[in-house]
């Protein structure tokens, strides 16, 4: 942890724009990397919050975001001059022009998914020059987390976790299981339990479950219990145990990982906004 000197780097891009720039492609030290704000993990407004994510780009990547710009900025001058129509809440046309749409769409997965895979190296804080596209990083820490699957002392560690995010002790401490049935979940193939550690602590985690389908020959991973400490949060560690499991996924070769999220809760249904594809269902508890 620590804090250096403001460095002077070009802003390529600005994707989102609340206030000020919010995330896009930038440059620091010579190198590409795509900044985040803090303020969008964030379930509270404050003016004042100037915290960015620094997640290192490749040259190929970065190339997808000028790309997308340039062809935002078609679809934007034709707009505003009035050569296209477009209805505001036409989420289908928006963004590019007819002929650039596949593209427009295919290089934006593109770099999402690349997103979604790297993890966040620099906690930083920005100053934005009035100049062209100018800006001033000041770092101020290193992201530095391990993100594995749990072992009987850290998943133990995670229930405490869970207890004091969820504010929800009765679940999560009243009768805690013993090490032997705790072991034999650890050995199932089928129960996922990652964690979070920063500084030798545990400060986040999820249980997610395998669940073997019969319609079709494959599964889909299910995550039942996300959570992380609040001295901890708007850090990338929720998003970094998401990539986790995304790995474990793939090794298995699961179809899908899906979680549920209530309404009220805003950065959590932000986060997996972010993450993957919206579908409002209604949840039921039937007592057995």
């Amino acid at each position: 942890m620590g804090s250096d000197t403001p460095n002077e780097d070009k802003l390529h891009t600005i994707s989102e724009w609340y206030d000020g720039p919010r995330a896009g492609a930038t440059e620091y030290k010579g190198k590409p990397y795509w900044y985040r704000s803090v303020y969008i993990d964030s379930d509270v407004w404050d003016p004042n919050e100037d915290r960015f994510e620094l997640t290192p780009l490749t040259e190929e990547v970065l190339s997808w975001e000028l790309e997308s710009t340039k062809i935002f900025e078609r679809w934007d001058s034709a707009r505003k001059n009035g050569s296209i129509a477009w209805n505001e809440g036409d989420e289908g046309s928006f963004g590019a022009m007819p002929e650039d749409m596949h593209r427009y769409r295919e290089i934006n997965e593109g770099l999402q998914t690349y997103l979604s895979r790297t993890d966040p190296q620099l906690l930083v804080r920005a100053t934005f020059d009035s100049g062209p596209k100018i800006v001033r990083w000041e770092v101020i820490e290193t992201i530095s987390k391990l993100f594995e699957r749990a072992q009987l002392t850290e998943l133990k560690a995670l229930l405490h976790v869970f207890a004091d995010a969820f504010e929800d002790h009765a679940s999560y401490q009243s009768a805690v299981p013993s090490d032997e049935y705790l072991n034999k979940l650890l050995a199932r193939d089928d129960f996922i339990p990652l964690v979070a550690v920063a500084d030798g602590k545990v400060v986040g985690g999820l249980a997610a479950y395998v669940l073997q389908k019969f319609e079709q020959e494959r599964s889909e991973i299910y995550i039942y219990d996300l959570a992380v400490l609040e001295a901890n949060r708007r850090q990338g560690i929720a998003t970094g145990l998401i990539n986790k499991l995304r790995e474990r996924a793939r090794e298995i070769g699961a179809y899908v990982i899906y979680v549920q999220a209530d309404p009220p809760d805003e950065p959590a249904v932000k986060l997996y906004e972010s993450l993957g594809i919206r579908e409002d269902v209604l949840h039921f508890d039937i007592k057995p």
